[in-house]
This record gives structure tokens, C-alpha cells and sequence, in this order.
């Protein structure tokens, strides 16, 4: 006899994937705005952290496909995400190490590590909602629990990290330990085969992916300036790092209000005029946070982050699920997040070093250039095609 308790399997699943989500999110919240403060008080120069942040984002760039190029030929689910992660949470707590060379070498392992597994969870959570019949919009309702970690934890660590460094490290290695051990449940979907190399022709032939892909880069570097550098901000100009916390809740206040409406935004327009309007809003957001010399403002501003990130991110993932093969949609997906946080972040790095001590706030004002170069080449990509994908291009 039916018991109208029961969890149907495939929500159980779809649980398991928010928990892990908010784990996940939850430790980058602890890592990565914080990470610059971090490496500051283990006297680090800005000039250094620019540059083992490009060559993080140079090793994300082939990270993130090489692993999801795996994930397509493997059953969702399987131990490669778990172990990633575990690895990953020991690299975390080598960060802590007194010779330059050991933690340059862990935060180079933690960015071959972690970045990756967003995007397996993300190919993850698509399959699972196709396999049990869910609408594949629903998406962003999951996602948003990642971003709920993100704002909490990243709230604390922001409060913490002048007075206890070490919160960044552990946290995130607790958090990492978490989310892996959470996401052994394994999945409700079942992966379709595939073969190595055929992701990259899928994106490099398609006229949308392809102009899609070099406006991730440029969003990419746009969204690494508040990523990395936001707390540094708020030190350089006096306010203190503690106010992070106040520009996440709004930030990502307004993010997950985004996610949890993906369903009704992608009603409303095709994914690409979003990815538009969030390239264009991210780059108000980032020129008034260089600008204004008001704290006040400087908060407000933030709440665009939720179209800025939000939309930018749920359109993404919506454009490649319609448009890449279904042998390779990890893999295709993997290729813009990491043309996104791989290349971006390196062009962001790069500009941090080049600007030297006019950093700040001069690395907002170039990220706002990215934004809006990155929004014009999408508008491109919108002009190839009426719409991003009613049907996906023949012989996929």
C-alpha cells in the first residue's frame, strides 16, 4: 500500500543535490571572496596574489573540462565528484604552510579540484530533473540553496578572517568534506556515452556556443573582481572587511530571489537576451562599487549582483542544455563555466598585477569594461539565431 509520506526517489535525489549545493557554495563563500585577505596576512603581496590567482584560473580552464569529459562517460553519482572533493579539502589546509612553494602548489590543486564539481553537480541535477520528468527550469530552485551556503558562510568567514586567518583554510576543508560525503547518495539519472573531444567541436561549430563561450570569458572576468577583491576593497578604503557580510545578504539576498524565479524568467524571454541585461547590470554594479566613496551605496549597488550572477548563470546553463548534444552536455557546459571562471579570472588576475597599487578600486572599473564587452558579444550571438535552441542543430 502506497504510503503518501513517501518521498518519491527522484526529490530524494533532487534533496541530496540542494544539500550538496549548499555545502559546496557554502565553502567557496569561506574561500574565495575571503582568499585575498587571507594570503595578505601570510604576507602575501597584491602583486602575488594577482598572479597565482591568473594561474589558478589558467589551470581551471582545463581543469573543468577534463573532468567533465569523464562525467559524461560515467554514471552520475559515481565516487570521481566525492573524491575530488576530499582531496581538495586536505589542499585547503596546506594553504595555511609557511613555504611559498607548498601553498602555491595547494592552491593550484584546489583550483584543479574544486571548480570542477559545480559543474558535475550542475550536469548532475539537469539529468536527474530530465530523468524523473521535472521540468529542466527547475534548476535554479536548487541551485539557490548553493547560493544560501554562500551568503551564510561567506558572511561569518568575512566577520572572522581579521581576527582568526585560519577560518578561510578550515572552514572550507569542513565544508568540502561535508558536501562530498553528502553527494555519495548517488543519482536518480543515468549518463548517455560519450567521446572525448567532441564537446569542444560541438561548441566550436555551433554559432551560438561559440560567441557564448567568449562572452563567458569577458563575464568571467567581470564577476572575479568582486569575487576576489571585495573584501580587499573595503579594507583599502578604511570600512573593514566586516562588511562583507552586509554586501553578501544583499547580494545574494537578491541571487537567490533570481534562482528560485528562473522558471518564470525563462517564460518570459529566451536565454540569451538575459545573459545581455546581466552583462550590462553587472557593469553598473561594478562601476559605481569603484567609484562611490560611500559605503551606503557601495551596499546598495550590490543588489544587482542577483541579475548580474543569477540570471547570467541560470541562462547559461539553460543555453547549453538546449543547444549542446546530449552525449556531451557536461562537457559543453564545462567548456563555458570554465571559459568563464578559467579565463575570466586570469584576465582578471592579470589586470590586478598590471594596475599594482592602483588596484583598487582600478580593478572594478576594468572588470565593468569586461561586462559590457562581454554583453555586446552576446548580443551577437543573439542576432545568429532567432531563438537559443527550440531545437538543437541537426546530427546532435
Amino acid at each position: 500500500m502506497h504510503d503518501p509520506r513517501a518521498i518519491d526517489p527522484t526529490e530524494r535525489v533532487l534533496r541530496r543535490h540542494a544539500a550538496t549545493y549548499f555545502a559546496l557554495l557554502g565553502a567557496s563563500g569561506a574561500w574565495l571572496p575571503c582568499l585575498a585577505l587571507f594570503l595578505t596576512h601570510q604576507g602575501w603581496t597584491p602583486g602575488a596574489i594577482g598572479l597565482v590567482f591568473t594561474a589558478m584560473a589558467v589551470v581551471r580552464l582545463f581543469a573543468g573540462p577534463t573532468w567533465a569529459m569523464v562525467a559524461d562517460g560515467a554514471r552520475p553519482g559515481h565516487r570521481l565528484f566525492s573524491g575530488l572533493l576530499l582531496v581538495a579539502a586536505v589542499a585547503s589546509l596546506l594553504m595555511r604552510a609557511a613555504s611559498p612553494l607548498v601553498a602555491v602548489t595547494a592552491l593550484l590543486v584546489m583550483a584543479a579540484l574544486r571548480a570542477p564539481a559545480s559543474v558535475l553537480l550542475d550536469a548532475d541535477i539537469v539529468r536527474t530533473l530530465e530523468a524523473g520528468g521535472r521540468p529542466p527550469a527547475r534548476y535554479g530552485r536548487l541551485r539557490l540553496w548553493g547560493s544560501l551556503g554562500y551568503l551564510l558562510v561567506g558572511s561569518a568567514a568575512a566577520w572572522g578572517v581579521e581576527r582568526w586567518p585560519d577560518v578561510v583554510p578550515v572552514t572550507t576543508a569542513t565544508l568540502l568534506v561535508a558536501a562530498a560525503l553528502l553527494h555519495q547518495g548517488g543519482s536518480a539519472a543515468k549518463a548517455p556515452a560519450a567521446r572525448p573531444g567532441r564537446a569542444l567541436l560541438a561548441v566550436a561549430r555551433d554559432p551560438v556556443l561559440s560567441l557564448l563561450g567568449v562572452g563567458a570569458i569577458l563575464h568571467g572576468a567581470s564577476l572575479n573582481a568582486w569575487d576576489a577583491w571585495f573584501p580587499t576593497l573595503l579594507v583599502a578604503r578604511g570600512w573593514g572587511a566586516g562588511w562583507q557580510g552586509v554586501a553578501l545578504t544583499v547580494a545574494i539576498g537578491c541571487e537567490v530571489a533570481v534562482f528560485a524565479n528562473a522558471p518564470r524568467l525563462l517564460r518570459r524571454a529566451e536565454p540569451i537576451p538575459w545573459l545581455v541585461i546581466a552583462g550590462a547590470v553587472g557593469a553598473v554594479r561594478l562601476a559605481v562599487t569603484g567609484w562611490a566613496d560611500s559605503l551606503a551605496v557601495v551596499l546598495a549597488v550590490q543588489a544587482l549582483h542577483g541579475v548580474a550572477l543569477g540570471a547570467w548563470w541560470t541562462a547559461l546553463v539553460e543555453a547549453t542544455r538546449r543547444r549542446a548534444p546530449d552525449a556531451v552536455r557536461a562537457s559543453a557546459q564545462a567548456l563555458l563555466v570554465s571559459a568563464a571562471y578559467g579565463v575570466g579570472p586570469a584576465l582578471g588576475g592579470l589586470s590586478a598585477t598590471a594596475l599594482g597599487r592602483h588596484a583598487m578600486p582600478g580593478v572594478f572599473l576594468v572588470a565593468a569594461l569586461f561586462a559590457l564587452a562581454g554583453a555586446a558579444v552576446t548580443a551577437v550571438a543573439g542576432t545568429r539565431v532567432p531563438a537559443v535552441g527550440e531545437a538543437r542543430p541537426a546530427g546532435s
